[in-house]
């Protein structure tokens, strides 16, 4: 996940930030599986965190609200670590990575 984060280039726009942030850490949830789960049952963590700031940092030059930014941020961490794990175990089951055609991500049916 650090090299996720500190591979986010700041010269992007805030959309492109998050996008590449959410991604990232996409890809290495399905590269290895057991992270999500890991990450999602310990939110406490430093990489964990981390994301959640780096999220909210691009937010705030979109125009959300100081009094939304948790939200916005929360909303869009839980998204993501759930919806890679809920890939990553059925990748375990199947063997199917696919996640341009995966229900509810990236513009899938």
């Amino acid at each position: 996940m650090a090299d996720v984060i500190g591979g986010i280039a700041i010269e992007t726009t805030p959309e492109e930030s998050i996008r590449s942030l959410m991604m990232g850490v996409f890809d290495a949830i399905q590269a290895h599986p057991w992270a999500g789960a890991q990450l999602a049952r310990e939110p406490g963590q430093t990489a964990v965190l981390e994301m959640f700031l780096e999220i909210g940092s691009r937010l705030q030059p979109l125009g959300v609200r100081d009094e939304e930014l948790f939200d916005a941020a929360s909303t869009l961490l839980s998204y993501l670590l759930g919806i890679a794990g809920q890939l990553a175990a059925s990748v375990r089951i199947s063997q199917r990575t696919d996640r341009v055609s995966s229900p509810g991500f990236n513009g899938g049916s």
